[in-house]
């Protein structure tokens, strides 16, 4: 995965949210946040990524979430991934496409 340097703002307020008591929501928000193009526009392919915007696969979230507990390489599977955007969308905290 490639990373960036810089930095995000969160609002304090982010602890009165839904999302604050939901942890793998919160996880993948603040990796999606972290992830969103900034700066200029990206060309991948014949699609143009804008600032605010990320392109990633399910299984690439996925991959780039994992995370190690009781010993153990934990993931997501992608129709939590899924779930989870769908929650998301639905709170308006993202927008999909595709």
């Amino acid at each position: 995965m490639e990373t960036a340097d810089g930095w995000i703002k969160l609002y304090r307020r982010l602890q009165d949210s839904p999302v604050w008591g939901r942890p793998h929501e919160l996880r993948l928000w603040i990796y999606l946040l972290m992830n969103a193009q900034h700066w200029e526009t990206k060309r991948r392919g014949d699609v143009t990524i804008r600032p605010g915007q990320v392109l990633r696969s399910y299984r690439s979230i996925i991959a780039d979430c994992e995370w190690t507990e009781n010993q153990s390489t934990r993931r997501w599977s992608t129709s939590r991934v899924k779930r989870m955007l769908d929650w998301m969308e639905a709170e308006g905290m993202v927008s999909t496409h595709g």
